[in-house]
């Protein structure tokens, strides 16, 4: 009977699947972390900020939001590329964080700036590590340029700065009663928007009066004699501010309807596009279409850049393309757009070329529980580079008794 009955023993072996080295190490599972600070353009914090890390694979990794302080924190992250995610209402920004083979550190104190242009940053978890070459493929896509190194990842000069324009507008005008006689010694105030009363002054002989050197801003301005009174709201713009002159006031003892006047029509907004990062020999797409003119027609563009590193085709078209360099450079562009009644405004954007080169990540699949003698297959093809495609695949066992394979990658 023995002889007849066949016994199979079945003994699971629990492997670990064989490091894979790609043409970059693979990233170490070193668990670190990310804090820093959120800040608006003027500097505050900005509280209940969405703070979201993506992946190489477009997933989200963590995310959070910031205190009533503007910090922020997340703990417990795979070292790894990423991409950080900033946006609070219509304002946003992106940091892009590049890990390290081993050695990577935590990022403390992260100063991240958001507007509505959508800024951009670069960061790394530490400095770059040294690698053992024994675990680095022969071919390589990694740029040997020293701009991927942490604190260096954009090296760009600094323009001059433009003088920066401080606009101040005046208000006139003159008051009269209902015969059309000037009104002396009518009480004028101006009242900003917290309600402080910015000047007071009184009419002259002929009913004129005028306030100088105002900051553009929303006002109420109130003219009052006796039990008369009138009142007017003044409307600013964001630039290209007018004086407002010769406010013709009829005072009456009847009540007046508050009217609103503005510092001048309303101007054009020039918007030259959020800045870019580029890598060398791409085609750089500057594009101020979105700029705004009241009346829905822009009369002209004109771009011109900074540093003339770049003679541009058409400096009068709202959109341009040009070939960014084999070398490290930054570009600045201005936009300068004419509005009604010969009306300018002007913005800028930056183009900052440099070798942009992110680490390829090595994905050599999941742990495997297998029958002795079954064949062994390991995936590799998952890995992906970012910015690039995978030029090679090296496999190199680490631990186990040797093993023949039947196919290398």
């Amino acid at each position: 009977m023995s002889n007849k009955i066949m016994i199979n023993k079945r003994i699971l072996l629990l492997i670990n699947v064989f490091s894979i080295v790609l043409i970059s190490p693979a990233f170490s599972s070193e668990a670190i972390s990310i804090s820093g600070i959120v800040l608006d353009t003027k500097g505050k914090p900005v509280k209940k900020a969405d703070i979201k890390l993506i992946d190489a694979d477009k997933k989200n990794s963590a995310s959070t939001k910031t205190d009533k302080k503007g910090t922020f924190t997340l703990e417990d992250i795979k070292a790894q590329n990423y991409t950080l995610i900033v946006n609070k209402k219509k304002e946003s920004a992106e940091v892009l964080i590049e890990a390290w083979p081993t050695g990577n550190v935590n990022i403390k104190d992260l100063k991240i700036t958001i507007s509505k242009k959508g800024e951009k940053q670069n960061t790394s978890f530490g400095t770059e590590s040294v690698i053992d070459d024994e675990l680095v493929s022969a071919t390589s896509d990694i740029g040997k340029s020293d701009s991927l190194k942490a604190g260096t990842a954009v090296k760009e000069k600094k323009p001059k700065k433009r003088p920066k324009k401080i606009e101040k507008v005046s208000v006139s005008g003159k008051v009269v009663n209902k015969k059309g006689k000037p009104v002396k010694k009518a009480k004028v105030i101006l009242i900003d928007e917290n309600y402080n009363a910015v000047e007071e002054i009184e009419t002259d002989k002929e009913g004129l009066f005028v306030i100088e050197k105002l900051k553009p801003a929303n006002y109420n301005l109130t003219i009052s004699k006796k039990k008369m009174l009138v009142k007017f709201k003044l409307k600013s713009w964001p630039k290209n501010n007018q004086s407002i002159k010769d406010i013709d006031v009829t005072m009456t003892k009847e009540k007046q309807k508050v009217r609103t006047l503005p510092f001048g029509i309303e101007p054009p907004q020039a918007d030259a596009g959020p800045d870019q990062e580029m890598a060398y020999e791409k085609t750089v797409t500057i594009n101020g279409s979105d700029s705004y003119n009241p009346n829905g027609v822009i009369q002209s563009y004109e771009w011109t850049e900074i540093s003339n590193k770049l003679n541009i085709e058409d400096p009068s078209a709202p959109v341009f393309e040009f070939l960014s360099p084999k070398t490290d450079q930054t570009f600045e562009f201005i936009l300068t757009v004419r509005g009604p009644g010969k009306i300018i405004d002007d913005d800028t954007v930056k183009v900052i070329v440099y070798n942009k080169n992110i680490f390829p990540i090595a994905i050599a699949g999941e742990d495997q529980t297998i029958d002795i003698g079954d064949a062994i297959i390991l995936d590799g093809s998952k890995s992906n580079d970012p910015d690039g495609e995978i030029k090679s695949y090296q496999w190199r066992k680490i631990n186990g008794k040797k093993v023949k394979a039947k196919k290398r990658w």
